[in-house]
């Protein structure tokens, strides 16, 4: 039986979707060596360089020990981050935008996925007909998370065996990363063929997104809300769709959407007025404020 056949009969046998359910390690690898791991008292070991990756609340943690010093700034700066909510969670979207979400992503019906720089679970919490598999180097936004499983690594190596993966989510994640294209290589490194890659991305294309791009701009002080990480950077959509391709997917749609946001400032409200009323068509490549980006990847 394979390993994600092990999670789905353990998921069975609880009848219920748990954010601490302790999973086979079958299915991770080691991220200092690519080799198997082994669970003992102390954690998950593996099984050639004998590194030892701890677990806390059933949360295995791959990103604990010493990182890149460029890793290690989005580390801290998620850790401690102002944006979190009373509960310590992150949750930035409306529930109906995400459900809108999903259904233009286009995730199968059933299967296992992975979603990606998941924070505390927003985007993974509305799949509750699958089993979610959240990756983040955050461990505090990971303890608050639910309807997800948690796991701590980083988004430049991720722990898992190749292959494993029916779809992966990538929600407004990659930007924040400090090598996007080896993280989206690493994401479609994990999936299934014909698995379902899903990006959701800050549209360049949009003229506010334009001035607030480069990480230099004075406009970013008019946004203060945005959140900018360490290693915050947009990325083109031409980018996005060539590391696709590279990467042997195979890029069916996009969309250029502006999701509703669960605390709306008066920019915002004028921002997705325009948005609605202008944005149809070709046109809306210019006044929708993100993108969103379905793949396929292909049989080698």
């Amino acid at each position: 039986m394979t390993a994600i056949r092990n999670l789905e009969k353990k998921l069975s046998d609880s009848n219920e979707r748990t954010n601490r359910l302790s999973v086979d390690p079958e299915w991770f690898q080691c991220p200092v060596c690519d080799n198997s791991v082994q669970r003992k008292p102390d954690g998950l070991h593996c099984t050639k360089c004998c590194s030892l990756f701890p677990e806390i609340d059933s949360i295995p943690l791959f990103a604990s020990g010493e990182l890149e010093e460029n890793v290690n700034r989005e580390k801290d700066f998620w850790e401690h981050d102002r944006l979190t909510d009373e509960k310590g969670t992150f949750h930035t979207f409306s529930g109906n935008a995400y459900h809108q979400m999903i259904d233009q992503i286009n995730i199968p019906a059933r299967g296992v996925g992975l979603d990606f720089a998941c924070g505390s679970g927003a985007f993974g919490s509305y799949l509750d007909q699958h089993t979610v598999v959240g990756l983040d180097i955050s461990l505090s936004l990971l303890r608050a998370s639910k309807g997800i499983i948690p796991v701590q690594g980083s988004g430049m190596k991720l722990p898992f065996q190749s292959n494993l993966f029916d779809f992966a989510i990538c929600a407004a994640a990659l930007h924040h990363m400090p090598d996007p294209e080896l993280a989206l290589s690493e994401v479609i490194r994990t999936i299934k063929p014909e698995g379902v890659v899903g990006i959701l991305e800050l549209n360049l294309s949009h003229p506010q997104r334009k001035l607030i791009a480069d990480s230099r701009s004075p406009f970013r002080k008019l946004f203060p809300t945005s959140g900018f990480s360490p290693s915050e950077r947009l990325i083109k959509e031409e980018d996005l769709v060539y590391w696709l391709k590279k990467y042997g997917c195979q890029v069916k749609e996009t969309h250029y959407v502006s999701p509703e946001y669960r605390k709306v400032s008066p920019f915002g409200r004028i921002q997705s007025l325009t948005a609605r009323t202008m944005g149809r068509g070709k046109l809306g490549r210019y006044f929708h404020s993100y993108l969103i980006i379905r793949a396929i990847k292909l049989k080698q």
